[in-house]
């Protein structure tokens, strides 16, 4: 069997952008690591040895995240590469303006927009990660625990200490 036929091209397809935008979560990341990333996942998809299905989305994640980490890890030890953060590291975040919303309501949508930017702009990368595949990825405490490898409950504890923090920033700006 060919290495190209254990991951199905049309679940490639489906799961690249995603991962791709995940990557946006390590803001050290340059547009050619999260490339490089991207093909390192797929490479190590293939060489899984065995047919890989929908089923393995968690098994997708945890490769590329795997793989961002080893390679920050080694652009750290190299000394050689400054590292610079993503010009748009919220790519995952968009205005939804109603085609019927009067100016009020699109400029209460986009100070919004720009407070939940600023917060998440000044959150760790791990913390930026947690977010995204909570609230963008819609994976569940459980697969996230897994996934990074901390407890459920350091999970569950941090998701909700960031949405007090959230929570905390909204109301000092909009009361």
């Amino acid at each position: 069997m060919a290495d190209t036929e254990l991951i199905p091209d049309a679940l490639w397809r489906t799961w690249q952008p995603a991962l791709s935008v995940y990557l946006f979560s390590f803001r050290s990341l340059l547009p050619e690591d999260r490339e490089e990333v991207l093909q390192d996942t797929w490479a190590a998809l293939c060489a899984a040895g065995r047919i890989v299905g929908p089923g393995d989305k968690a098994l997708a994640y945890r490769i590329v995240r795997n793989k961002a980490i080893d390679l920050l890890r080694w652009r750290k030890r190299q000394d050689s590469h400054v590292l610079h953060p993503a010009k748009d590291p919220e790519p995952f975040i968009k205005t939804a303006f109603s085609a019927h919303a009067g100016p009020e309501q699109a400029y209460l949508r986009r100070e919004e927009l720009q407070l939940v930017q600023c917060f998440l702009s000044g959150l760790k990368d791990r913390e930026r990660e947690l977010l995204h595949l909570v609230f963008a990825e819609g994976f569940s405490y459980p697969q996230i625990s897994r996934l990074l490898a901390i407890p459920l409950g350091s999970v569950k504890w941090k998701v909700a200490r960031l949405r007090r923090q959230l929570a905390e920033s909204y109301e000092q700006e909009f009361s």
